[in-house]
């Protein structure tokens, strides 16, 4: 192999020194023959002539590791090189010194760089938003510990009813009213509320109405109305949300953290308990006011919130390092799960690995914590995911002094929605996943965890539209926030605009890959445990043959429905 660096570069890095790692880094390609291509850094400019086959190499260079590092990976992906891993050196020692890789040292000082929230340390949270619906009981619980610990720290709690029963907003309003920082936030405010918004922007009134309006019915659950009253009354401040059926009680993560990459992308850990008591029994309180800990990160570089060194970023993957070094922020904190996740879909379940697997199996306790389902969920030390679902949990904070986005009012996975948006709106942000977590428990009566258990891929409107808004960010080269949302709008609408094969062939395009995706997690569990109880991979084996059909993933697809959401959620966006 050869690689030609006959272009002149302006400030080529030093030398190599070990024990330094390097990261092939994102380039344009541009072929100028069979046999060799122009690349170009798009970061620095920096640009070289290489061999293709030199250029195939890179795919196998996208994690901090040593030249020799590199050298054996590579070997062991291409094995007609493992007998030629000096070679292999030499030709890394190269793309260095024409500055087609780059070093650690450069990406944590670029990480480091950026300057601290002149709101001074954390600005704070100002408002808790409690979504509720027809939970008074649980709402009345939620809203004790949460008033307990919003007190000491200012912060002021609004509860977003949603409830369809009149009781229970009575119940809810009755339960707010014992507290002197709680407000209710209710029906009757909602509308009147969207019917001043509506008289203030009249040409956007059914698209605010669509969005906002609680008298505008849907068929199925609202999650996502609430969800955008929270952001649009939070619009220019920090707050979070939190579930009506959480306790603000922090407890430290029952695993200790072993110096993993701040910026792993491996998934999260479960730990599973047998009841509720042994659970919090086994579990240490923390001495923190949780609402002040989400806060004190939020609108903070990454360098702030967490503390980074080379060891903290050395598994980061290149596109995340390569979006969060432009201004990147926290723009969302996450808390771990504790208790019961309300999911009675065990394809997540089957799916786990490693010790966590090993966990959910321990001593035959399979069949028992499938249906149990107590654990907790999380990392055991502060976590920046890569390319992970948002998931709402027991407590949420967001920023909202720069632009959020709304969301679908009615369907499943309105909150993996509004990760995808913020993600589009904002690429250089990230979440921020903290390792202690806050009990989150249901009223288990309402949960089915019988022999019907979900095996099959669920795929719903708001995942189809989330995969449809990452394919279109990724195409988007506006910058601010408000014009990557007008580009995102004009996007959506003219894929309503599309033939009837058209839409279908996209929608069965997304769910295929979900599918496909489900099939592969299920095939690596049972090939890491084979042997594994009889239960769990009869379990595995019915979820296999449970989505192995293709070929009619699109029978249940409403043309008409999809260009309805389609064409209501962009000029949604556009009245945003």
């Amino acid at each position: 192999m050869q690689v030609s660096y006959s272009f002149n570069i302006n400030q080529p890095p030093a030398e190599p020194r070990e024990p330094q790692r390097w990261i092939w880094q994102s380039c344009d390609v541009y072929p100028l023959s069979d046999s060799e291509s122009l690349v170009r850094v798009r970061r620095t400019g920096a640009h070289a002539v290489l061999r293709n086959d030199v250029l195939q190499l890179m795919p196998h260079c996208q994690r901090f590791r040593t030249l020799d590092g590199h050298a054996e990976m590579i070997a062991e992906a291409i094995p007609m090189l493992a007998s030629h891993r000096s070679e292999v050196r030499q030709i890394l020692e190269t793309l260095v010194r024409e500055g087609l890789l780059r070093s650690i040292d450069d990406a944590l000082q670029s990480l480091t760089a950026g300057e601290r929230s002149a709101t001074g340390p954390s600005g704070g949270l100002e408002r808790v938003f409690l979504r509720t619906a027809d939970r008074p009981d649980a709402l009345a619980r939620a809203v004790e510990s949460l008033a307990e610990h919003a007190a000491p720290v200012g912060v002021r709690i609004t509860v977003v009813d949603d409830s369809r029963k009149a009781a229970s907003r009575q119940a809810s309003a009755a339960a707010c009213g014992r507290f002197e920082r709680v407000d209710y936030f209710g029906r009757d405010h909602q509308h009147a509320a969207v019917t001043a918004i509506a008289r203030a922007l009249p040409d956007q009134e059914d698209a605010i109405r669509w969005l906002l309006d609680p008298e505008v019915a849907h068929p199925d659950k609202t999650y996502g109305r609430a969800l955008n009253w929270a952001l649009v009354l939070g619009a220019g401040q920090r707050f979070a949300i939190a579930d009506d059926d959480m306790v603000c009680s922090p407890y430290a993560p029952p695993l200790a953290d072993r110096g993993a990459s701040v910026f792993a992308d491996r998934p999260r850990d479960v730990r599973f308990f047998d009841d509720a008591e042994t659970m919090l029994a086994g579990m240490e309180p923390l001495g923190i006011n949780p609402l002040q800990a989400v806060g004190d990160a939020l609108g903070e570089p990454f360098s702030e919130a967490v503390e980074l060194e080379a060891d903290a970023i050395r598994d980061i993957p290149v596109e995340q390092l390569e979006r969060h070094e432009r201004d990147g922020r926290v723009g969302v904190v996450t808390t771990a799960l504790l208790g019961d996740p309300g999911s009675v879909n065990l394809l997540w379940l089957l799916g786990l690995t490693g010790e966590s697997h090993d966990d959910l199996v321990a001593d035959g306790r399979y069949p028992a914590r499938k249906r149990s389902l107590l654990l907790w969920k999380g990392w055991p030390g502060p976590r920046v995911p890569w390319n992970e679902n948002l998931m709402l949990g027991a407590l949420t904070a967001l920023d909202g002094t720069r632009m959020l986005p709304p969301v679908v009012p009615f369907g499943a996975s309105e909150d993996a929605l509004l990760g995808e948006m913020m993600r589009a709106l904002r690429p250089a942000d990230g979440e921020l996943a903290l390792p202690w977590a806050l009990p989150h428990l249901p009223d288990r009566d309402g949960i089915d965890r019988g022999g019907d258990m979900v095996r099959r891929f669920s795929w719903t409107d708001l995942s189809w539209l989330g995969q449809n808004v990452e394919r279109m960010a990724a195409d988007c080269r506006a910058t601010s926030a408000g014009a990557r949302m007008k580009c995102l709008a004009a996007c959506l609408s003219d894929l309503a605009a599309s033939d009837e094969a058209g839409l279908r062939a996209n929608w069965t395009h997304f769910r295929d890959l979900g599918q496909a995706g489900v099939r592969q997690q299920l095939s690596r569990a049972l090939a890491e445990d084979p042997e594994g109880p009889a239960e769990w991979v009869a379990d595995c084996r019915e979820a296999l043959g449970a989505n192995s059909q293709f070929s009619g993933s699109a029978e249940n697809f409403d043309v008409e429905r999809a260009r309805a959401l389609l064409g209501e959620y962009a000029a949604g966006l556009r009245a945003w």
